[in-house]
């Protein structure tokens, strides 16, 4: 019979150290630096936003990880165990999809982070130029902009040409900051995760009025929901506002980054200050704000 042997100490101590690193990059969120002194050039519009995002950041913080639901473990094998369901006080941060299928099966009350791991990155087949270019093929479509330059903000949602945006990109710090509204998703190609697609109710409900699975005899009809891109110049801000009126909502940043706020508490007491209180008092919202930083590849 073979003696077993025990590994070299050293080298147990370095693959602890590396599996310590490889967990540790699978439960922690890393956020990188944004500047939100964005310049005003002397427009009162552009300086209501700029005093608006000041206010909003300094009431904001990143979200914290906590732990929960720990049994007695050692220290390298309780981070392993969380790190299939990371737990945070504000997001849920899932970092394969089969994991975000499974929480989607169930009831959440906090957003959902999708983050991939970065072995697993990969860049998207539509970036700015690529939409551009698309734009620049189909100059005679219309276009709704917001534009925080014009003072009135009830014009500020005004029509553009394809001409305009193309001389706006790629946008520098100096650009006129443009917010280019619900550009519908005519490129045929659907960005939505099978895994979010799935647990729509409307397709849910879909399936369970077909009584054939097959193609022969099946009635079977998917009312498919429309996507939209975003399409945002350097140093542009969203007001405050609910997507959907509290529906489910989803975004994936296919190019460039984005300072994403967000009540740290979602209840009706949250709901009804936004009601009352207006788009642009975040000092209000006496919970507080959680902002993340979404990068390409992410879906929140």
């Amino acid at each position: 019979m073979a003696e077993k042997r025990k590994p070299d100490l050293l080298e147990a101590n370095r693959l602890s150290k590396s599996r310590r690193r490889d967990l540790n990059q699978r439960i922690t969120l890393q956020w990188g630096e944004y500047n939100i002194d964005i310049p005003s050039r002397n427009e009162p519009s552009i300086k209501e936003i700029h005093d608006f995002l000041q206010e909003l950041d300094k009431r904001s913080s990143y979200p914290q990880t906590i732990a929960a639901n720990c049994n007695r473990k050692s220290m390298i094998d309780t981070i392993e165990y969380l790190s299939g369901y990371p737990l945070t006080n504000d997001i849920i941060l899932i970092r394969d999809l089969e994991k975000l299928d499974d929480v989607l099966r169930r009831p959440f009350e906090t957003p959902i982070l999708y983050r991939q791991a970065k072995s697993q990155h990969h860049q998207n087949d539509l970036n700015i130029k690529c939409f551009l270019q698309w734009l620049s093929e189909n100059e005679n479509k219309n276009l709704h902009v917001y534009d925080y330059s014009i003072t009135d903000p009830s014009l500020r949602t005004r029509v553009t040409t394809v001409e305009e945006v193309l001389q706006t990109f790629p946008s520098t710090g100096n650009s006129k900051p443009l917010n280019l509204l619900n550009l519908e998703n005519q490129s045929g190609t659907l960005y939505c995760l099978g895994q979010i697609s799935n647990h729509d109710i409307r397709v849910k409900i879909a399936r369970r009025k077909s009584d054939d699975a097959g193609k022969i005899g099946s009635t079977w009809v998917l009312d498919k929901a429309s996507e939209f891109f975003l399409l945002s110049s350097r140093n542009t801000v969203s007001s405050i506002h609910i997507d959907n009126a509290g529906q489910l909502t989803w975004i994936e940043i296919l190019e460039g980054r984005k300072i994403w706020y967000f009540p740290r508490f979602l209840h009706m007491r949250t709901l009804r200050w936004l009601a009352e209180a207006g788009s642009q008092s975040p000092e209000h919202n006496r919970d507080g704000w959680v902002k993340v930083e979404l990068c390409a590849g992410d879906i929140l």
